[in-house]
C-alpha cells in the first residue's frame, strides 16, 4: 500500500479535526485563487505517489520525534497533512521531492500545472503575526516574523476563521506559496492564540534542542513541537 495512503487510514474511523468554515459562495474575483488551490491540492495529491517513499517518510517521522517502538505516533491527521507537507517542500538527503518533481514537469505533470508547480518550489515555511483582514478579497494582512516583513495572504477558509476568532494575538506558521503579487498556503497551518512574544521563548528553546543542519526544517520540527503545546488543534484541507 502507499505509504501515505496508510497514514490517513490511521484516521478514517476517529473523529475528524474541527474543518475551517468556507463561505458557501466564493467572493466575486476570487476564481483564480480557487482555481490555483485546486491545482495545489490536486499536485499535493499527486506527488506523494509518485516520489515519497516509506523510507523518506520514516526519515521524516524520526527528525520530529514521532517513532514510538518502531511505529510512528501522531496525535491527529493535522499533524499527517504537517508531515506529508515537509516531505514535499523540506530538504532530505540532500534533496528536495518538489525539486525532483519539477524536473520531470515535461513527463508526468500536465503543461496547466507547471505554473502551480513553480509556485511550490519557490515556497518558503514562517511565522506570521496577523495584522488585518479584509473580507471584501479573503485577504490576510501579515508581518512575516522570521524574514522581517509585510505581506498579504489570499485564503478564504483561513480569513473566515479569523473573522470569527478575532485576528488580535493570533500568530501562524505555515508554508507561504507565491500567487501573483500575494501569497496562499500549502494547507498545513498551525494557529495560536497568542502573541509573538509569548510564544518566541518556547520556540527559541525548541530550536537549540534540534540538531538537523537545514535551517527550514529546523524551524518546522520546533513548531510542531510547540503546537502540541499552545497551538489549535486545526485541519486546514
Amino acid at each position: 500500500m502507499n505509504p501515505i495512503r496508510s497514514l490517513l487510514n490511521l484516521f478514517r474511523s476517529k473523529p475528524k479535526v474541527p474543518t475551517i468554515p468556507v463561505p458557501s459562495q466564493a467572493l466575486p474575483g476570487i476564481k483564480p485563487y480557487l482555481d490555483f488551490r485546486a491545482t495545489i491540492r490536486k499536485l499535493q495529491a499527486e506527488i506523494p505517489k509518485r516520489y515519497i517513499t516509506s523510507e523518506l517518510l520514516t526519515e521524516a517521522n524520526r527528525i520530529f520525534g514521532l517513532i514510538r517502538q518502531g511505529t510512528a505516533v501522531y496525535e491527529g491527521e493535522n499533524e499527517v497533512d504537517f508531515i506529508v507537507d515537509t516531505t514535499i517542500y523540506e530538504t532530505f538527503s540532500g534533496r528536495r521531492v518538489i525539486d525532483l518533481a519539477w524536473e520531470e514537469r515535461e513527463k508526468y505533470f500536465d503543461p496547466d500545472d507547471h505554473s502551480a508547480l513553480d509556485s511550490m518550489r519557490r515556497a518558503r515555511s514562517s511565522a506570521l503575526c496577523v495584522t488585518g483582514v479584509s473580507s471584501k478579497e479573503s485577504v490576510i494582512e501579515l508581518y512575516d516574523l522570521l524574514v522581517d516583513c509585510d505581506l498579504e495572504l489570499v485564503d478564504i477558509g483561513l480569513c473566515e476563521s479569523i473573522k470569527i476568532r478575532g485576528a488580535r494575538n493570533t500568530t501562524m506558521f505555515t508554508r507561504l506559496l507565491p500567487f501573483g503579487e500575494r501569497y496562499t498556503t500549502s494547507g498545513a497551518v498551525f494557529i495560536f492564540e497568542h502573541p509573538w512574544n509569548d510564544l518566541e521563548g518556547p520556540y527559541r528553546e525548541l530550536l537549540a534542542k534540534i540538531p538537523e543542519a537545514d535551517e527550514s526544517l529546523r524551524s518546522r520540527v520546533a513548531f510542531f513541537n510547540l503546537n502540541r503545546r499552545m497551538g489549535m488543534q486545526m485541519k486546514m484541507m
